[in-house]
């Protein structure tokens, strides 16, 4: 603002809202019978285990974030509780986020939701949605259905020329990480975020095994703790499904 002589200078105003983190724990267990043990002589078996279940907890992180887990309350407290976001404790998704930006506060400040157009193809949907999110400096990602990197490859012009150069990179041209994901029944068609506009904690991963004697079984569990949530202005935005 412009000050003249004697005037009284005009505050910003800020608004700040707040989002607390309590960490939940994420885990996966696998057990194997002692006889197959006996019988894996190359070690595959056991190998195969540990990347298993790692790859399991990573994968359940990633999912959480984006879409949520799917999973519903326990139907009473003596039921276990096995989501990843419990109300409290865990990951907050940025699906989550979009959902309620009409009615949170916190919601409606980190994330946007694109209108739906019936004559938008995928690549104008995916540019439309990069575009509501702001680039907290290290680049954006956008997360698409499974096999849509194929489709953004086959897609053409009106003269019949593919718009992305065969061979190019499709994320070079859109400026943007490409994340494929299993996005059915999540109500958007893109979502798209800045890279550092989520905000992740998680400790190492805890291994533990044990034995149980009564029925053979060599019993693998790992957990992580972790808790995380968009934040900061448009950190996020999603592409409405029709």
């Amino acid at each position: 603002k412009g000050h003249r002589k004697g005037d009284a200078k005009a505050e910003q105003a800020l608004v700040n809202v707040r989002r607390d983190l309590k960490a939940k724990i994420i885990y996966k267990m696998l057990a194997i019978d002692l006889q197959d043990i006996l019988d894996d002589q190359t070690g595959e078996l056991l190998a195969f285990r540990v990347e298993e279940l790692a790859r399991r907890v990573a994968n359940e992180i990633a999912v959480g974030a984006v879409l949520g887990d799917g999973r519903s309350a326990p139907a009473s407290d003596s039921d276990p509780d096995y989501r990843v976001f419990d109300g409290t404790r865990g990951l907050w998704s940025m699906a989550g986020d979009l959902n309620t930006v009409g009615s949170s506060t916190y919601a409606a400040a980190v994330a946007t939701v694109v209108a739906n157009v019936a004559t938008d193809n995928l690549y104008d949907k995916i540019v439309k949605t990069l575009t509501q999110v702001e680039d907290l400096g290290q680049g954006k990602g956008v997360v698409v259905p499974k096999g849509s990197i194929g489709a953004l490859r086959l897609l053409k012009g009106e003269d019949g020329h593919y718009i992305f150069t065969p061979g190019g990179s499709v994320e070079d041209a859109i400026e943007a990480r490409i994340f494929e994901m299993d996005m059915t029944g999540s109500g958007y068609d893109v979502i798209a975020n800045a890279i550092n506009g989520y905000a992740l904690y998680a400790t190492n991963d805890m291994v533990r095994t044990q034995f149980n004697m009564n029925n053979n079984t060599d019993a693998m569990l790992v957990e992580r703790s972790v808790a995380g949530s968009l934040y900061g202005h448009r950190a996020a935005a999603g592409y409405a499904s029709a």
